[in-house]
């Protein structure tokens, strides 16, 4: 919910009455974008109420020093509500992972991200952690009291724009295990903060608290990677003059298992995804591989496997080898490709998703083809040509090192990858876009 009160400056009462609506209505996240110098003692006992009786996560804004009419150059205390033990104090960083400073060379000279200062014998608040806050992509509309259509702001900055993305982290975590209390979604926030270099190896300091925020270490803490499969293991099914291997393993016990790949190698060669199962199948018969009960090739092929939910994967089971000693050796039924080539074309979930700095994205191609992978953000506007090629058929992946065509870093949000594929030989074509998430 929005909760509108007035403009720069709220009325302390005002902004008090709305947490408390806030936290009576549902609200489990609480993301406080406005400072205001000195104690409110009616604000203080809403928050802990919100804090106590409904378990809301608070976050606010540490506030911005500077040079115009609105701030104090040399005040850089962190700001109250920010200031208040169970809120989560926001500071900003600039692109280049440093606290906001003023006079640092970036186009907003003018104001610097408040932190644990003391000033005229205050004792400062500490921060908890810092977010990105200069040049956040928003919709806000400019004019007056906000409300003249067709004239956007394309970003805003400060430490008000910093504290939405740690309330944004709150709510990614609650939605994983909603039964969380907000001090133990403070302090996920806080445990998996990265030491950014400006910090001299420190895991606390003054100026940065626990360090800025890392969304996927967060939400890694939140929900684990899945186990790695156990007792994995081959059996033989049986077919005329020998047999097909399978590969058995145990079933995973994580509720939210999204099931697992297996994965397969010659020697010579190198690994391939072979098949992707669904959580109850915990086992595949190859029937492209034959065991010969009467000799042949002397060959190897090696087999692992590993589990993976919506998000992660677990690491891989050590590989399982059939070899030309157990039953006589094996041999490929269509042959003994280096390469076994996948039945359809498939344009797979990019790993890791969300993901920073790049990511892997994997297609399968039954056929040699002409090939285009392009990235896209959720408004259609083209970002990168990832590749744009022929390329011969098998189990193919790129990486996407998130920037655009100009080689410049692209900015945390949602984006959409393309594949367009056309047999070169029969003329089929294939096209399929899938979703990811880029943060920084």
């Amino acid at each position: 919910m929005s909760l509108r009160v007035e403009n720069y400056q709220p009325l302390l009462s005002q902004a008090t009455e709305a947490i408390t609506y806030a936290a009576e209505n549902g609200a489990r996240v609480i993301n406080m974008s406005f400072g205001f110098g000195v104690p409110y003692a009616p604000m203080e006992a809403a928050i802990n109420n919100a804090a106590d009786n409904y378990n809301c996560v608070l976050v606010a804004a540490a506030g911005n020093y500077g040079t115009d009419v609105d701030h104090n150059p040399e005040k850089k205390n962190v700001r109250y509500p920010a200031a208040y033990d169970k809120v989560i104090a926001v500071g900003a960083t600039t692109e280049g992972d440093i606290r906001k400073e003023l006079s640092d060379g970036t186009d907003e000279g003018n104001w610097g991200s408040c932190y644990a200062y003391s000033y005229g014998g205050e004792d400062p608040r500490p921060l908890d952690v810092m977010a990105p806050g200069i040049h956040i992509q928003t919709t806000d509309i400019t004019g007056s009291a906000g409300r003249d259509p067709g004239n956007y702001y394309s970003s805003f900055s400060g430490t008000s724009s910093a504290a939405p993305i740690v309330s944004g982290l709150a709510a990614l975590i609650l939605s994983i295990n909603a039964n969380l209390s907000w001090s133990e979604v403070r302090d996920i926030i806080r445990n998996t903060a990265d030491e950014v270099p400006a910090m001299g190896g420190e895991n606390f300091t003054d100026e940065y608290g626990y360090g800025r925020i890392n969304v996927y270490a967060a939400l890694s803490a939140v929900e684990p990677s899945p186990a790695v499969p156990v007792n994995f293991h081959k059996e033989l099914h049986s077919i005329r003059g020998g047999w097909n291997p399978i590969l058995v393993w145990s079933p995973n016990s994580e509720p939210d298992l999204a099931g697992y790949q297996l994965y397969r190698k010659f020697v010579p060669g190198s690994w391939h995804m072979r098949a992707q199962l669904s959580s109850t199948q915990t086992s595949f018969t190859d029937g492209e591989i034959f065991i010969s009960a009467s000799g042949g090739n002397i060959e190897y092929v090696h087999y692992k496997v590993r589990a993976f939910s919506d998000c992660y994967y677990s690491d891989f089971t050590n590989s399982l080898v059939v070899r030309h000693n157990e039953l006589g050796g094996f041999k490929q039924i269509a042959g003994e490709p280096t390469e076994v080539l996948p039945d359809q074309f498939t344009l797979h979930q990019n790993f890791p998703n969300p993901f920073n700095p790049s990511t892997t994205i994997s297609f399968d191609l039954p056929e040699a083809s002409d090939i285009h992978l392009i990235i896209y953000t959720i408004t259609g506007e083209t970002v990168a040509s990832v590749i744009k090629t022929a390329i011969s058929a098998g189990f193919r992946e790129v990486q996407w090192d998130g920037t655009d065509v100009s080689g410049k870093l692209v900015p945390s949000g949602i984006y959409f990858y393309h594949l367009e594929a056309r047999a070169i030989e029969t003329g089929k074509t294939f096209q399929q876009s899938r979703k990811m998430v880029l943060i920084r």
